[in-house]
């Protein structure tokens, strides 16, 4: 939720999507279903030790980030086509204080 109350959309997920693969300790974002919907749940570290055994599952977990990342990057091009550079530093910085150079 924005400071203001509001809530912004960070992306879609469909059925089959995999979401939530960030390596920190609490997320930043929630989820919401709009419709009926089930989510699985993995341990990080059963992942993790998994992926070690197991180059298949490894594979995949990289393809899994990578499309993500990918996702992420096209929704900071929006912000920035929609906002301007200003915003998207800001977005990517946090609250920086910026000069204007003349």
């Amino acid at each position: 939720m924005l400071r203001e109350g509001r809530r912004q959309v960070a992306g879609f997920y469909f059925a089959g999507d995999v979401f939530g693969l960030e390596s920190v300790k609490q997320h930043s974002v929630t989820a919401q279903a709009i419709t009926n919907a089930k989510v699985r749940i993995f341990k990080k570290r059963a992942l993790a030790a998994l992926a070690t055994s197991n180059l298949e599952v490894a594979d995949r977990l990289l393809a899994l980030t990578t499309r993500e990342l990918a996702r992420k990057q096209d929704h900071l091009l929006v912000l920035h086509n929609r906002r301007g550079t200003h915003h998207l530093f800001l977005y990517r910085h946090g609250p920086t204080r910026i000069s204007k150079r003349g």
